[in-house]
């Protein structure tokens, strides 16, 4: 993909901060796919993180998050986390190395039975009940299940996406991200 000036684009979209110890950063590149358009891709290191961050005002009540997710593989981790101010995970969602979704429940890991493919975009939704302290987790409109929010996490105010290292190389793309109060 080219900027306006004809060169390749390869920055992190607005708003969104990314970090790597060593090697590529997440950033927006051609959809892999092959779809029109972008996305912000994340390459997977062999010897650190890579990771994308995006901060948000904290809701007052219910929120929403949506993302269209893609991993290139099912052996390789990719999250969805939702931090406090301070970095703390509220909630996180994760295509998981064993093939399958995976959800946060009080900061502990629970699979789902949804079994991603490989090279395939899924529309992902986290909606966080602050008052219950509870949140629900879809998969292409399809129930996961609901976790607990980590108990003692502030206010969900940033967005992470998440490919953990690894010694085999992996490919995660992300899309569409969206965050919305919904009170």
């Amino acid at each position: 993909m080219r900027n306006c000036c004809g060169r390749p684009e390869r920055s992190s979209p607005r708003g969104v901060s990314s970090a790597l110890g060593a090697g590529a950063p997440a950033a927006v590149g051609v959809d892999p796919a092959g779809g029109y358009g972008s996305a912000l891709l994340l390459p997977r290191q062999s010897t650190a993180d890579v990771s994308a961050v995006r901060p948000f005002t904290a809701a007052t009540g219910d929120l929403r998050v949506d993302a269209r997710l893609r991993a290139g593989q099912t052996t390789a981790p990719l999250g969805l986390h939702l931090l406090d101010a301070s970095g703390t995970a509220v909630a996180q969602f994760s295509l998981a190395a064993d093939g399958y979704a995976a959800y946060s429940d009080n900061g502990s890991w629970t699979d789902s039975a949804f079994a991603y493919p490989a090279g395939v975009w899924l529309r992902v939704s986290l909606v966080l009940h602050p008052s219950t302290g509870t949140y629900d987790v879809s998969v292409d409109d399809v129930p996961q299940g609901s976790g607990r929010l980590t108990a003692g996490a502030g206010a969900a105010t940033q967005l992470r996406l998440l490919a953990r290292s690894g010694a085999t190389p992996a490919d995660f793309a992300a899309d569409d991200v969206l965050v919305q109060s919904l009170s």
